[in-house]
């Protein structure tokens, strides 16, 4: 049983049984409270960390904005949450 935050995907699908959904998630992109990034456009040319085997990376693939920066941003995948927001700390 997973009581957390697990998207339901196709893929997902074929191998579990998910319940009615009860809460509506949404992706976001956390930065330090002194970044100048602000909005979606200041990413171009960032690394943007991710939990791999989550749906962020889908998020960030199919993000209108993101795809279209003139330069784009480099997704670099953590093992965990934690981990992100540690390098997210560290740098």
């Amino acid at each position: 049983m997973v009581c957390s935050g697990l998207t339901i995907t196709d893929s997902r699908l074929e191998t579990m049984f998910f319940s009615k959904p009860y809460l509506a998630n949404r992706q976001i992109i956390i930065v330090p409270d002194d970044s100048f990034i602000t909005a979606i456009s200041h990413l171009s040319n960032k690394k943007v960390g991710f939990q791999r085997g989550s749906t962020a990376k889908d998020a960030l693939d199919n993000h209108p904005t993101l795809n279209t920066l003139a330069v784009p941003f480099t997704p670099v995948p953590f093992k965990d949450n934690i981990f992100a927001f540690r390098q997210l700390q560290a740098h």
